[in-house]
């Protein structure tokens, strides 16, 4: 699905970034990326992620960009709640539900770019990990998609989440090089995001952001207006 820039001019093609995950490397995400590329390329323990989650996750909750459902897997989630997986791909909604069987879950195939006016003030908590740095064009554009996050809070909701950013400290040779592969690629599109400009997105829509770095990705929170 192509969706026009927030820049002017050019579509932006929000298919790549989610086109590689599929059943066979869905089956390998997770001791791939979760564990060894979060730890040993940037730098950014699963452990720390799992504690945002942990901290902010509540039983009216929608999860964006989905993965595996990794973390929600592995959260001790308050009694009856009621979580829902939005994603543009259909193989890892499947997964994420899979591993929640037992849960109250409900899957939504859609594009985050787009606003999504049934779940408008739907939730008390949204996550979106991993997902910016994925999503195409500048993060003038991925505005866009934080406005439409917070649109689905209800009043004092939290939105967090965590992205590889291109402007942090704790980049070096090899996770600049594998950052470059990706945005040639395009699973990634982060080679223009900063510190700076992910504090000026969420501060449009959010108050009391904070954001933490640690090593090559930020964690984020804020509370919807």
């Amino acid at each position: 699905m192509t969706q026009e820039g927030a820049s002017g001019g050019k579509a932006l093609d929000t298919t790549e970034g989610q086109a590689v995950y599929n059943p066979l490397t869905l089956a390998v995400y997770d001791l791939f990326v979760t564990h060894f590329t979060n730890y040993f390329i940037w730098k950014c323990p699963c452990r720390h992620i799992q504690a945002m989650f942990q901290n902010n996750s509540t039983d009216r909750h929608l999860d964006v960009g989905v993965g595996t459902g990794y973390y929600l897997k592995n959260l001790t989630w308050p009694q009856g709640a009621e979580i829902t997986l939005m994603d543009m791909n259909d193989a890892s909604l499947k997964a994420a539900a899979k591993v929640l069987r037992g849960h109250k879950t409900t899957g939504v195939q859609a594009d985050i770019y787009q606003r999504c006016e049934v779940l408008k003030d739907r939730f008390k908590s949204i996550s979106a990990n991993f997902l910016l740095h994925c999503l195409p064009g500048t993060m003038v554009d991925k505005t866009v998609v934080i406005e439409n996050l917070v649109d689905m809070l209800q009043p004092g909701g939290i939105l967090f989440g965590s992205t590889v950013l291109s402007d942090t400290a704790g980049h070096g040779p090899v996770s600049r090089r594998l950052m470059a592969l990706y945005n040639r690629k395009g699973i990634f599109g982060n080679s223009q995001d900063t510190q700076a400009g992910l504090k000026a997105a969420l501060g449009q829509h959010l108050e009391d952001v904070d954001i933490k770095i640690i090593g090559c990705v930020a964690l984020f929170t804020g509370r919807k207006k």
